[in-house]
């Protein structure tokens, strides 16, 4: 018996020394598991984008073949219909396929951002599996590819890493990734006014660079003009296809745009054309203090890039929920880097988890057509919430990282 007990313990000794020496590792893996378990159970939800939109794109491509690349389907980019096209090839539902590309860069995005934060932070591997961890089992993120099979992690990734190498000062890779990133969708825009303002901090950032995210985003759609399209087809698709068609002020994204009330009044293009202007003058600004100021490390330029692109979100009509996707990222960043961000941090993303209830769960949580005031009070929090970030970002004072 005390033999037993002996090889016990011994075994147990053994076991609790291995998993403590490697219990990072441990944990990144326990937490890789169960953010693949959270996902997988998602799967068989379909989302009302997936019946109108994804599954007749994924119908008429898989129909067509090669030749579904020489037209237009759907309003994303040609490089998303081509990954479509390679979906088809594969002995699984459309349902799933969807949602295994965008799970798969779920995790590439955990690792980008983890990334980020840990080029930026000084307690460098503490912070890349607390950023890693976050993101990958925030309820958004989990959300919107396991459930709504929307792929804003593949572009958001590509944002993550143009920051990173954009901090790390390889300019080239930091705006080829950006031009990814634009490629997989429109919303990448809302980071371009921060990236055009690195034009005037970073010495050695040229017109160069932003010729070839330009080629770059071009580039991408080499699989259309190789079956016939126009060189310059990838240009009219954004157009053509999400800038043209929207008819709305507002699409409950928690903004200023939504305190106005009714999205389809008469007067929704003049007051689109006021709410744009509003938001120019904030960045001009914003902009023109950060100049200004003594200090422009790394991390005030996360903390401005985060500023610009969440600017961009309060002030410009048209949005819908998931457009702040990259907003909720970038906040998780500077949050582990910088614990008193948490302030900011908690309650945008509660309200983003909010937003996503009409499209997935709710659907008369708001009624467009009516002047709710749910959505107008949530929208003057949002408003609120930026107003105490901008605070935190141009006005007080600044110390070292936790």
């Amino acid at each position: 018996m005390r033999n037993i007990v002996k090889m016990q313990s011994k075994f147990k000794k053994k076991l609790v020394d291995n998993l403590m020496s490697n219990r990072k590792v441990v944990f990144f893996v326990l937490i890789s598991i169960i953010g693949l378990i959270g996902r997988i159970v998602l799967f068989k939800a379909i989302s009302g984008d997936f019946r109108i939109f994804l599954h007749p794109w994924y119908v008429k491509i898989d129909h067509y073949g090669l030749r579904a690349l020489s037209h237009q389907v759907g309003n994303y980019g040609i490089l998303y219909q081509f990954i479509i096209l390679l979906m088809t090839y594969l002995p699984i539902r459309d349902l799933y396929a969807y949602k295994i590309v965008s799970v798969i860069f779920d995790y590439v995005l955990a690792i980008s951002a983890a990334l980020l934060a840990r080029k930026l932070s000084s307690n460098k591997e503490n912070v890349f599996l607390l950023c890693y961890s976050v993101i990958l089992l925030l309820p958004t993120v989990i959300l919107n590819s396991a459930w709504w099979a929307q792929c804003d992690s593949i572009y958001a990734s590509f944002l993550c890493l143009s920051l990173l190498y954009l901090f790390d000062d390889r300019y080239a890779l930091s705006f080829i990734f950006y031009g990814l990133a634009f490629a997989f969708k429109l919303q990448a825009v809302f980071l371009l006014p921060f990236l055009l303002l690195i034009y005037f901090v970073k010495k050695n950032v040229f017109i160069t660079h932003y010729l070839l995210a330009l080629f770059t985003f071009w580039l991408t759609g080499l699989p259309g003009y190789l079956f016939g399209r126009s060189p310059f087809s990838l240009f009219g698709i954004y157009w053509k296809g999400q800038i043209t068609i929207q008819n709305t002020v507002h699409k409950e994204y928690f903004n200023l745009s939504c305190i106005f009330g009714n999205p389809n009044l008469i007067y929704s293009s003049w007051l689109a054309h006021f709410l744009l202007m509003l938001m120019l003058g904030a960045l001009v600004i914003g902009f023109f203090f950060f100049l200004n100021s003594a200090k422009h490390t790394n991390f005030d330029l996360l903390l401005l890039a985060a500023w610009s692109l969440y600017t961009c979100m309060m002030f410009m009509p048209y949005l819908q929920q998931r457009y702040g996707y990259v907003l909720d990222i970038l906040l998780i960043v500077i949050t582990c880097i910088w614990r008193k961000y948490l302030i900011v941090a908690i309650p945008e993303l509660i309200l983003s988890f909010v937003s996503y209830m009409p499209a997935l769960f709710i659907p008369k949580l708001f009624i467009n057509n009516n002047n709710i005031p749910l959505l107008i009070i949530l929208s003057c929090l949002a408003l609120l919430i930026y107003s105490f970030f901008t605070y935190l970002v141009f006005i007080r004072d600044k110390v070292g990282e936790d």
